[in-house]
């Protein structure tokens, strides 16, 4: 069996020596090297058979330090490299080390960095300092193994099933840390890591322009490819801009971030916190749930416990009560608060939001006299395609209607496009009626034209509420429970997604109304979208939604929040697919699962 061999640096740990040796107690031997303790570190280690030999290092630098630590071990076939203030979980570390090591030369293993207030594993990630004699370490902080100059051969790894836990000093002082970065950027500008770990130590000391400049020459090295430390690089950039008021700047920043690390949940989670400390609450509540549906588990050094456990709920929920989800906002305060179950702000978010009334909306409550009852309680709906040709879209939107709600009406109305007598053809093969206007009106007048003759083709049908999708909105599962729950529960007469403010205006790739109620607008909607060039269609909706009922849940006057499309335009969801969060290669493949075959590049038209 091969000797293993632990070695160390250290200075004033004594509190650290008796967890440390009992951990370590498996080595054949173990070193550690004393830097200038002036407490009992020295004789305690001793006295527990460790072998310690004192030696200052002037300047201070880590590499030094551990190359002569190293030194001390002149013959051990395997060396470990651990702190004082850290410790291997597993009693018999040593035999598992030893059962997969054959010929290899470098080990990597699990490393706890942090730990949660329960307990838990915080920051966990993967570390590499068990290695043989022929290695060296270089950079005089964050220091990393390299081969001994003249050391000819290749790394081989094999991966050992240990877990070693940090628990740092708290009053340890790391001032010294940014100096030591300077340094090591200086003797290595091109280091990609280096220039990371220099600009992130900027930005704790809050030297926020100067942060700003070092991470920006991460971003650009060339040696630069791993998006986790660029995506990091980029939230902190944004982070900077926040600490001196530089508003879009941040903003921009964090859409960098997310579009860089789109695979993690930090930059996404910090985009969401940004947005919702400005406000902006749906930008927030649209990012925090696109975090939700990215598994968590990052097992890298930029991993961060809040990003990974309670933050998306948190953030989530947080959104959802100021923008009326109160279901949602409870449901995730609850999720947020049994994941940190320490935190009192999340215990307190909890009960607020249980103590909240579901009548009684954030800005404007519902007016005393109106009788809070339904309008209708078993709606008849009806189902309007609106488009201009996309003959793939429309075969695709009416092979779903045909799985999941065959019995619903259906009207595609074209605006005069050249595809109309093959649309016309694919609607009849679907028992869809069909209308196309006279002359071509463009997608926003056209869109409002459409609904117009959409209410005037249910009323002649008989329906009460008509839906309205878009030729891209293509749903992935029946949306008749959720609309029909929200009619229950409202007097509204419009039903929407949830609006963007920096848009506005009720979400018309899918939203439903109210045939009754809606009817008597449909000429005065033709009218206006014929006397107009260039139409805002969300906007002008509301205006009319707003003239049937004034009010609205959470400062939305005139609508009822439809959660069915409600996560916004630009976030993912798995009820519908929506071509500002999908690829034609995704409207192909959903296709390709209900038997219609075509490609992508025919999504693309």
């Amino acid at each position: 069996m091969p000797s293993v061999c632990v070695y160390a640096i250290c200075k004033n740990e004594e509190q650290f020596v008796d967890r440390f040796m009992d951990s370590v107690q498996q080595a054949d031997k173990v070193f550690v090297l004393d830097t200038g303790s002036t407490d009992n570190t020295v004789q305690k280690l001793r006295d527990r058979g460790a072998i310690v030999v004192r030696k200052e290092i002037k300047p201070w630098r880590f590499d030094k330090a551990r190359n002569l630590s190293i030194e001390l071990a002149p013959h051990c076939d395997i060396m470990f490299c651990i702190d004082l203030d850290e410790t291997i979980a597993e009693k018999d570390w040593k035999k598992r080390i030893s059962d997969v090591w054959k010929y290899n030369n470098r080990a990597r293993y699990k490393y706890v960095w942090s730990h949660r207030e329960d307990g838990t594993n915080g920051v966990s990630f993967t570390y590499e300092k068990i290695h043989t004699k022929d290695y060296e370490w270089y950079l005089p902080v964050h220091e990393i193994l390299r081969r001994k100059k003249g050391r000819w051969g290749e790394d081989k790894w094999v991966d050992v099933d240990i877990t070693v836990h940090h628990y740092p000093d708290g009053n340890k002082s790391r001032g010294n840390y940014l100096n030591l970065l300077k340094l090591a950027s200086e003797e290595e500008p091109s280091n990609d890591r280096i220039a990371h770990y220099y600009g992130r130590e900027l930005f704790f000391h809050s030297r926020w322009q100067e942060a700003i400049t070092q991470l920006e020459k991460h971003t650009k090295l060339p040696t630069a490819t791993w998006a986790d430390e660029k995506a990091a690089s980029m939230s902190y950039i944004a982070k900077c801009y926040e600490n001196i008021g530089n508003e879009l700047e941040a903003e921009r920043w964090h859409l960098r971030a997310c579009a860089e690390g789109l695979h993690l949940r930090e930059p996404i989670v910090d985009a969401a916190k940004f947005y919702n400390g400005k406000n902006r609450f749906p930008m927030g509540y649209a990012l925090a749930k696109r975090a939700m549906q990215i598994p968590s588990g990052n097992s890298s050094y930029i991993s961060n416990p809040y990003a990974q456990n309670e933050g998306p709920y948190d953030l989530t929920s947080v959104a959802s009560y100021y923008i009326g989800l109160k279901a949602e906002s409870l449901h995730c305060a609850r999720k947020a608060y049994e994941s940190a179950p320490w935190d009192g702000r999340l215990k307190e978010n909890v009960e607020i939001v249980e103590r909240m009334n579901f009548h009684i909306a954030n800005e404007a409550p519902i007016p005393k006299v109106i009788k809070y009852e339904p309008w209708i309680e078993d709606p008849k709906f009806g189902l309007l395609i609106s488009t201009y040709a996309s003959i793939p879209y429309i075969h695709l939107a009416l092979e779903v209607r045909k799985k999941h709600y065959p019995e619903v009406p259906c009207i595609v109305i074209d605006d005069c496009s050249e595809e109309k007598d093959k649309l016309k053809k694919i609607a009849q093969d679907y028992s869809a009626d069909f209308y196309s206007s006279d002359s071509r009106m463009n997608h926003t007048r056209g869109d409002l034209c459409a609904i117009a003759n959409g209410l005037r083709w249910a009323d002649k049908n008989k329906l009460d509420v008509l839906v309205k999708m878009s030729r891209r909105f293509i749903p992935k599962t029946d949306w008749r429970p959720s609309l029909r729950d929200i009619i229950s529960k409202t007097v509204h007469a419009t039903y929407s997604g949830l609006p963007d403010p920096t848009w506005g205006g009720v979400r018309t790739e899918c939203v439903g109304f109210s045939v009754p109620k809606w009817l008597s607008f449909a000429d005065e909607i033709e009218q206006h979208a014929k006397d107009h060039g260039w139409i805002w269609v969300e906007s002008e909706v509301q205006k009319w939604a707003v003239k049937i009922i004034p009010w609205g849940m959470a400062g939305h006057a005139g609508m009822a929040i439809w959660e069915f499309p409600s996560l916004g335009k630009w976030i993912k969801a798995d009820s519908h697919l929506w071509h500002d969060t999908a690829l034609p290669s995704e409207y192909a493949s959903f296709a390709n699962t209900y038997g219609l075959s075509y490609s992508e590049q025919e999504f693309k038209v």
